[in-house]
């Protein structure tokens, strides 16, 4: 059992807001933990030495932890209130008189949820989105005036069936938005607005609650400021129980069954079967089957415990239910730095060690990589082009180059090198993962199209290639892994208006591609699920190659579609 003293040194123990004076010790075996998780509320267990006998507790009533060495308006590492309490004699000198102990246990605020009772008419929702039903929600007793929308809700259009809930609670509410939308939700204390907010967005690809730290456990990493170091025993493990080849979803008056013949070649075929009372037509059903085939196709993977040790001072670097970064080198897709969730969080103090630092273990589910930013640039004969990202590149974050050029034997052919700043900066070499050509018998050379990746060192905001008749797309992804990435090319294409590369085996959330085709024309369209991010052609005489970039979050075939003609191109997905 982790126990140790708090009271008049730096953690902080507030019961319905008041400091307690007394000595309190936490004795859960993991200390002070937290979740984010479906709304899963953790629960702690503290003693409080009462030896005059004057205390008093009841349950509801709020317990917050603040660890004073935090910086100012960060300092709450835990918030929730109580729940059972048992008094008794305790041991050692509280063996006379009025002396008691109380053990309390403390329900994190993620009880909230499931605290009032919805039972106005309204309760009764009509048809609506999700976004519509969260709104409706955050009005009602238990929610409004208590938690909060502080911008860590994301909008979904994600159609919802009718449904009653009257004398249901508001986590009933939450967790058929979550089945449905695939949005995680949890909730915690906000200390800038002394309020509780809730948060419900995609974990794997939303850009929301990002922790400013990092982990590794590879030496040259570290630096005790943003990168922690990670215990050597950390595991990954792998489970099966979440594929499901074939997906069965009950709904009023029916029930539907779909499957996925990638999934169960990948594996076996097995079934999942998800009732909900949330589905009520068959529209409902199959659209909710799809997306839990996606969500499905692959094992999951957790890394159960990673435990870093952390300065007092940084206690609340990093929290729960935030994306986070982690490389460990000997983990299988974690070799470079990947993106992560912190699932939960479980903050104590070392034995034989003092405040000063705290032993942290985190949970962390992969999420997806994220284009945290991009430009595009072109040129025609000048012989340099130059491109400037909007903001700072982060160091370990991962370059990514879709690059294009016309007349490939011309000045400079498609470099492999940009300079950071002008042409004698600092090289950055790209490693290639695919290339397409078009126009091969070409007297000046083929059109070329190259996808490339870099490890930012953090100074390549502006980088400049020396060569003419480019078309460059940089991206800077945050949480991307080189390792799994997936690529397909195809070169020289016949004429056609549908051009298409395939599609991507399960485990990819990320993808970013590009086509090329023999004309000027801009005239196509970027395939469903996939967003335009550039397109262009030759500056000098608006003639071929027409290329454009694009990128993708939700695993669809790699296309395009427009004017009939000669095509290549390359795309990759990211684990």
């Amino acid at each position: 059992m982790a126990a140790w003293l708090h009271g008049d040194q730096m953690l902080k123990h507030y019961y319905d807001g008041t400091l307690q004076s007394n000595k309190v010790r936490v004795v859960s075996e993991k200390g002070i933990v937290a979740k984010a998780e479906i709304g899963e509320a953790a629960t702690i267990t503290v003693e409080i030495d009462d030896p005059a006998g004057t205390l008093d507790f009841v349950g509801y009533k709020t317990w917050r932890m603040d660890e004073d060495a935090c910086p100012v308006g960060s300092r709450t590492v835990w918030r929730g209130y109580v729940g059972n309490q048992v008094i008794g004699r305790g041991d050692d000198d509280l063996v006379h008189g009025t002396a008691r102990r109380w053990t309390l246990t403390l329900h994190e605020d993620n009880g909230l949820l499931a605290r009032r009772l919805l039972i106005s008419d309204a309760a009764n929702r009509p048809a609506e989105t999700v976004s519509a039903r969260l709104a409706w929600l955050l009005t009602q007793p238990g929610f409004s005036g208590l938690i909060f929308d502080h911008g860590l809700i994301e909008s979904s259009t994600v159609q919802m069936d009718p449904a009653n809930y009257h004398g249901r609670r508001g986590a009933d509410v939450l967790r058929d938005l979550s089945l449905v939308s695939g949005y995680n939700h949890y909730v915690r204390y906000r200390e800038a607005s002394t309020d509780v907010e809730l948060a419900f967005y995609d974990p794997d690809v939303s850009p929301l609650d990002v922790s400013t730290l990092r982990i590794s456990n590879v030496s040259t990493d570290i630096d005790l400021a943003t990168t922690w170091p990670a215990d050597m025993a950390v595991e990954l493990e792998r489970s099966p129980s979440r594929i499901g080849s074939g997906v069965h979803v009950s709904y009023s008056g029916g029930s539907q069954y779909v499957s996925r013949a990638a999934t169960e070649a990948a594996f076996a075929a097995v079934d999942q079967d998800t009732p909900s009372a949330a589905v009520k037509t068959r529209s409902a059903a199959l659209a909710l089957a799809s997306r839990l085939l996606d969500q499905h196709d692959e094992q999951d993977e957790r890394i159960p415990t990673v435990r870093i040790r952390l300065p007092a001072a940084k206690l609340n670097d990093v929290r729960q239910g935030q994306r986070i970064r982690a490389r460990l080198s000997h983990l299988p897709g974690w070799t470079s730095f990947r993106a992560a969730r912190v699932v939960s969080k479980a903050s104590s103090r070392p034995e034989n060690l003092s405040q000063d630092v705290y032993d942290v273990d985190l949970e962390l589910s992969p999420a997806a990589a994220l284009i945290v930013q991009s430009v595009s640039a072109r040129v025609g004969d000048a012989g340099q082009l130059t491109l400037t990202l909007g903001s700072p590149v982060a160091a370990g974050n991962l370059l990514v180059v879709v690059a294009r050029k016309r007349n490939l034997n011309s000045s400079g052919g498609l470099p492999e090198t940009a300079n950071v700043g002008s042409l004698i900066g600092r090289a950055v070499n790209f490693t290639v993962w695919g290339l397409a050509d078009i126009r091969a018998g070409d007297a000046f050379g083929p059109d070329r199209m190259k996808v490339m990746y870099a490890v930012a060192v953090g100074d390549e905001q502006t980088l400049v290639v020396g060569a003419n008749k480019l078309q460059y797309t940089l991206y800077e992804l945050s949480g991307a892994s080189t390792a799994g990435v997936q690529t397909l090319s195809l070169s020289s294409q016949g004429a056609s208006s549908s051009k298409s590369l395939g599609s991507f085996s399960g485990g990819s959330v990320l993808q970013i591609g590009g086509f090329l085709w023999d004309a000027g024309a801009l005239d196509q369209t970027v395939g469903s699920g996939w967003t335009q991010d550039d397109q262009t052609n030759d500056l000098t005489t608006g003639a071929h190659p027409g290329t454009l970039a694009m990128h993708a979050t939700t695993r669809p075939a790699v296309a395009i579609s427009g004017g009939s003609y000669e095509w290549g191109g390359v795309a990759v997905a990211f684990p």
